[in-house]
């Protein structure tokens, strides 16, 4: 949060009026199941503690790095729980027995942002899309960031992601 400046990334798009009002969870996912923990936890916690739906259209999902990894393996676990994915210096790719035909229902936008050639996952993210299309997952490749794997490329998937929201 301090790192990134999540929040003055947020609050800048809510004053500019160009992001839907929303309630924002971020979570440390090192060392749990992450499909379990955000679909049996986290997501049902929130919707105790604040107004949000637990509608999969009016959810969004989004990590990066090791979190990115946890974003896809939710999507590809839980299908149309979260209808907006974003994966940012993102690996992996869908499971043999992922369901393509739910996935790609239940999903509005998956979205998928990488560092350049400085990114040591650029080739990891560009195998995960190559997989996505082998597999007829309905994604959006964003352009190329210049940049590591760092908060300097994260930054500008965060600031485009966010409007693509609800």
């Amino acid at each position: 949060l301090e790192v990134g400046y999540i929040d003055r990334i947020l609050d800048n798009h809510y004053l500019q009026g160009t992001i839907e009002p929303m309630v924002v969870v971020m979570a440390n996912g090192n060392g749990v199941n992450f499909p379990t923990e955000i679909t049996t936890r986290i997501a049902p916690t929130a919707e105790e503690q604040f107004n949000v739906s637990s509608e999969g259209d009016q959810r969004a999902l989004a990590g990066l790095s090791m979190g990115s990894g946890h974003t896809l393996s939710t999507l590809w676990a839980h299908p149309g729980e979260f209808g907006y994915i974003g994966a940012m210096s993102a690996f992996g790719a869908p499971p043999a027995n992922a369901d393509v035909e739910a996935i790609n229902e239940g999903t509005k936008l998956l979205r998928v942002y990488t560092g350049d050639v400085q990114d040591f996952t650029y080739g990891a993210t560009l195998q995960l899309i190559a997989a996505m299309e082998n597999r007829g997952v309905n994604h959006e490749f964003a352009p190329v960031i210049p940049g590591p794997h760092s908060w300097d490329v994260w930054q500008k998937a965060v600031i485009d992601f966010l409007p693509r929201l609800f």
